[in-house]
């Protein structure tokens, strides 16, 4: 069988043919104004876009100022009485933002920053929620302002006509002079450069007693925050229960109850030497019930006891500024501050003894000295860190000695008055 065999002739292909011509894009005279158009275009929709977001955003802040408004006026008459007198210090705006800010700090609990109000508030708070929070950083108010119409409007409503007497602490400004009293007391820029462990004061801040192995400077910086602190529970007790400042009671108290604040704000100066903070402790639980019963106390039979108490705090105060200006010797500026706080301090208690004394008869002094050592002895005891300070066979052999007021007034470079003496 035969069988033919076909051949293929297999060709190149020409190039002009298989080539691809490159593309050259033909260069048209409208071709720019047709791209000058369509930016023209876009221009138009973005502004448009931004007409409008601005559009938007105005409607939403007026429909927010009608809220505003209509919530200002839903207040209670005495309430908005109140508000009306503080409009003065803000721009209207400003204004509709702090009194809900206002009102919601009164229902918040825990900490009240501006986003824990609007939390609280919830929808109740209109607009977005920055504009709460440029209240404080972006708009402008005056504090000074603010503060003459909120005194305006309590002296009005709340002062009855007449003279208003004022109590008024001007050594805060250092004036010049050798002898003015408190000079360099604050805003003194000493600063110890002896290493504190801020951790373990706070551990042993609220702790009976301190742990083991303390170093002294630590006990007597544990012993400076926590002695003040029983004074300090009497006094906030008896304004709260109406002992002090009444019109029955006389203005002297009023003057003891500041100066026992002020020693606890000279007694922080001590622990802000050394960076620490000073915090409100209760006092333990003898010292709560030794200072309810001098509060409750009748005047009469009270002032023998508070009389001894501020004794035994002479003798606490003293030994701890001689422990303070020893430990810190290496440090004579830090040595010095201390000495200076701890002596304005000794030098109130030498008066307040004083005027336990003259409000006494001879049997409420002879009371005072028998309770003298008694609670001097409790105080060292309820408050650990001075009997690990101190030797307390020297403390108990001085306790136990009549009460010098005259040495102690020797020994501080302040005038003192002692009114009378126990």
């Amino acid at each position: 069988m035969n069988v033919e065999q076909h051949h293929i002739d297999i060709k190149e292909a020409p190039m002009s043919i298989i080539a691809v011509s490159s593309h050259r894009p033909s260069h048209s005279r409208h071709s720019g104004h047709r791209a000058a158009s369509s930016h023209r275009s876009q221009t138009r929709h973005t502004r448009s876009l931004d007409r409008k977001r601005r559009q938007r955003r105005t409607r939403k802040a007026r429909a927010a100022r009608r809220k505003l408004q209509r919530l200002y006026r839903d207040l209670p008459n005495p309430a908005r009485s109140f508000f009306d007198a503080l409009t003065g210090a803000f721009t209207y705006p400003t204004f509709l933002r702090f009194f809900v800010l206002a009102l919601a700090s009164i229902l918040t609990l825990g900490s009240r920053t501006v986003c824990n109000l609007l939390r609280t508030l919830g929808a109740l708070a209109p607009g977005h929620c920055s504009s709460y929070h440029r209240v404080f950083c972006k708009r402008r108010w005056s504090l000074w302002r603010l503060a003459h119409d909120i005194a305006r409007w309590l002296f009005d409503h709340f002062v009855p006509t007449g003279p208003i007497f004022l109590a008024g602490d001007d050594t805060v400004d250092e004036h010049p002079g050798a002898k003015v009293f408190g000079k360099g007391c604050h805003r003194d820029p000493v600063r110890s450069t002896l290493p504190i462990d801020r951790h373990v004061f706070l551990r042993n801040l609220r702790r009976r007693r301190p742990e083991p192995g303390l170093p002294r400077e630590m006990l007597f910086l544990l012993a400076t925050a926590k002695l003040n602190q029983a004074e300090r529970f009497g006094v906030d007790l008896g304004d709260t229960y109406g002992r002090i400042g009444g019109e029955d009671q006389p203005p002297e108290r009023v003057y003891l109850a500041l100066e026992e604040h002020y020693h606890t704000r000279l007694l922080a100066y001590v622990l802000d030497v050394f960076g620490l903070p000073f915090q409100v402790v209760v006092p333990p639980f003898v010292m709560r019930q030794f200072v309810k019963m001098e509060v409750f106390l009748p005047e009469r039979i009270g002032f023998p006891f508070v009389g001894a108490a501020e004794m035994a705090g002479c003798i606490m105060f003293d030994e701890l500024r001689s422990a303070g200006v020893e430990l810190f010797a290496d440090e004579p500026d830090v040595a010095a501050r201390i000495d200076r706080l701890y002596t304005e301090i000794l030098t109130d208690e030498l008066g307040h003894v004083g005027y336990c004394s003259a409000r006494c008869s001879r049997s409420g002094r002879s009371l005072m000295r028998w309770f003298y050592p008694i609670f001097g002895r409790m105080f060292a005891r309820q408050t650990a860190e001075i009997s690990l300070l101190t030797d307390p066979a020297k403390l108990h052999a001085r306790l136990d000695e009549p009460f010098d007021v005259e040495g102690l007034a020797a020994s501080v470079p302040n005038e003192t008055f002692v009114a009378a003496h126990p």
